[in-house]
């Protein structure tokens, strides 16, 4: 039995009221939906408590989205979120509806594959030699002089060089993106891992067209050959298009940042601006040559951000009760953090 017994928050998905998924959550508990009008949220019963971020648990959270993914359009939430109780959830579904709603009919019968692409360095750097003149001949001329007398030769080589690496990159990666562009509805260029990657997209795309994107990536990798592998992560939820963060408010951290401005119980965003520009101004290291000015402005910043946050376009309180009761809700959308607040 469950103590202390929270809401584990999977996601949000449309008209899912009285849907059980069975006993798949990340506690092996039943995952079901709780209902507010025709949107869900799919959870599990959970202690309250932060979940400690494993591969175990990460897999397991993974593994349930994938399952109602099969059935329905999800909106993934952030990994460990639990809400209080049932009450809580139907609170966030309420207050969220129409920006849930909205999102859903965004990402509706639409999934997200990650396309990386790889390529072998030396066969792509012995291909430039062979195909391009005017380097091969920089090098066979500079490979004809003694060492010390290269350096001119060997810094034009390497410019040369990089610019055709640079150009073979940038068509490998037009051409991936074309040979998907009639199926593509949005993308999100995401990190390299190392100098070896070339492409980190994640793509947004409809379900009904997952197997012919597959079949044209599957080309393509066998075009490149030995040059350039092209590898299809999917189908994922659209974690990269749309997914839900939700952070209760701490008081301590709220209350710090507003002595830190110097302001009273309620404040509108104007005063919060005005409190940070003068105290910026007062403190900051090209204007204030005191030690202690540089560690002073960065908590400035740092509570000027936290109440931009909190408070955002609208005056709220900064009483104890009215900040423990509030809950900041992130919704990811096309690659962006637009920050919704809720209470």
């Amino acid at each position: 039995m469950v103590e202390n017994k929270g809401k584990y928050v999977y996601g949000i998905l449309n008209n899912g009221e009285g849907r059980s998924f069975g006993e798949i959550g990340i506690n092996k508990e039943e995952a079901y939906c709780i209902n507010f009008k025709d949107i869900s949220a799919v959870v599990g019963d959970s202690a309250l408590k932060t979940y400690e971020v494993t591969r175990e648990k990460l897999l397991a959270h993974e593994q349930v989205i994938q399952e109602v993914m099969k059935e329905h359009t999800i909106i993934p939430m952030t990994f460990g979120t639990v809400a209080k109780d049932e009450k809580d959830v139907e609170n966030m579904l309420e207050r969220m509806y129409a920006e849930f709603k909205q999102v859903l009919k965004r990402i509706e019968n639409k999934l997200q594959i990650d396309v990386k692409a790889i390529w072998n360095k030396d066969v792509i750097y012995t291909g430039i030699l062979r195909e391009d003149e005017g380097i091969r001949r920089l090098s066979e001329k500079a490979s004809k002089k003694p060492a010390d007398k290269t350096y001119d030769e060997k810094v034009e080589l390497g410019k040369k060089v990089m610019s055709a690496v640079d150009k073979r990159k940038e068509r490998y990666i037009k051409e991936i993106t074309e040979a998907l562009s009639t199926y593509i509805e949005d993308s999100q260029q995401n990190k390299l891992k190392d100098d070896k990657m070339i492409m980190n997209t994640s793509f947004l795309v409809a379900k009904s067209k997952e197997q012919e994107i597959y079949k044209k990536l599957d080309e393509l990798d066998e075009k490149y050959g030995e040059d350039v592998q092209v590898i299809a992560v999917g189908p994922l939820p659209p974690y990269n298009f749309s997914h839900i963060e939700i952070k209760p408010m701490d008081f301590d951290t709220i209350d710090s940042a507003r002595r830190t401005l110097g302001l009273g119980k309620g404040v509108t965003m104007s005063e919060i601006d005005d409190a940070y520009n003068r105290l910026a101004l007062q403190f900051h290291p090209d204007r204030n040559p005191d030690a202690s000015a540089k560690e002073k402005f960065k908590e400035i910043e740092q509570a000027y951000s936290t109440l931009r946050d909190y408070c955002s376009r609208y005056v709220y309180s900064f009483k104890k009760k009215d900040v423990e009761k509030t809950v900041m809700v992130y919704i990811a959308s096309g690659g962006k953090k637009p920050r919704d607040f809720t209470r």
